[in-house]
């Protein structure tokens, strides 16, 4: 587990770490980001003792940044976003835990701003932004009824993320850096094409619109599909609903998750925010 402590610096390029340092001056805003990944677990008679997606949400939690930070944001310059970090269990009691909260309203009562998702990908796939959940259950050794083989028996077959898919590009530019720690761990080099660039690929592989039929599918579908059963709205919009994402992330050997993946999940958060800038 990564050792997180308030004064350390994310990486050179955040400017300034002030979760414990008071507030800053000329303050406009707080915005609350919650990053919840997925713990160690075992899959196929291999052990995942170290995963980097729990790791990134504890590595961020209790941390502040100002938002001018992580994305351009100009006219919110003195505007702070502050994370909390939840470790979930690999399990179907860990996928709903975040869509748990939402129903108890605990999340809302929290200011939660944005929500972040996180799961473990293979080296092979790397890294993807998940658009849409399937309403397809987890298997697991979880003895279940014949026949409950969805998540929500009377819900909808697809669930994609709120996430604001008018701004891709605000996505990609966050997630750079673990593109490019993929392509240079496999010998690419560091360039990071564009979205729009026909012969791109790196970023445009980003997107991913199958989850899977494990836990973090079961994650993203319980809790983007709360948020719209429920109408969660964004708790500074009276028309948007709170933007949820799920990112797979590739392993730390791949992308560092001190140096790289937290600092760029931080700037995904951030771009998160829409209507902060």
């Amino acid at each position: 587990m990564i050792a997180k402590t308030a004064t350390t610096a994310l990486l050179g390029w955040l400017m300034a770490k002030v979760g414990t340092a008071g507030p800053v001056a000329g303050e406009a805003l707080t915005y609350n980001i919650l990053v919840a990944g997925y713990g160690p677990f075992a899959e196929n008679g291999t052990n995942f003792t170290a995963n980097p997606s729990a790791e990134t949400a504890l590595f961020l939690d209790d941390s502040c940044f100002l938002l001018s930070d992580l994305v351009s944001a100009e006219s919110s310059s003195s505007s702070r976003v502050c994370f909390q970090g939840w470790n979930v269990s690999v399990s179907h009691l860990g996928a709903g835990e975040v869509s748990r909260a939402l129903r108890r309203g605990s999340l809302q009562r929290a200011g939660i701003d944005a929500v972040v998702l996180l799961g473990l990908e293979n080296s092979a796939s790397g890294l993807k932004v998940e658009l849409v959940g399937a309403n397809i259950l987890a298997k697991d050794k979880t003895p279940v009824a014949t026949g409950a083989l969805k998540i929500e028996p009377w819900g909808p077959p697809l669930s994609p993320v709120t996430l604001d898919l008018g701004r891709l590009e605000v996505v990609e530019a966050a997630l750079a850096p673990i593109i490019a720690a993929e392509n240079r761990f496999k010998g690419g080099g560091d360039r990071v094409t564009s979205a729009e660039e026909k012969d791109n690929k790196t970023v445009g592989e980003v997107w991913s619109r199958d989850a899977g039929t494990f836990y973090c599918n079961e994650a993203l579908y319980r809790t983007s599909n709360t948020v719209r059963e429920m109408r969660v709205f964004a708790p500074r919009s009276s028309d948007r609903l709170l933007p949820v994402v799920f990112v797979h992330l590739p392993p730390a050997e791949v992308a560092p998750v001190e140096t790289v993946v937290a600092p760029a999940v931080a700037a995904l958060g951030a771009a998160m925010l829409v209507d902060a800038f």
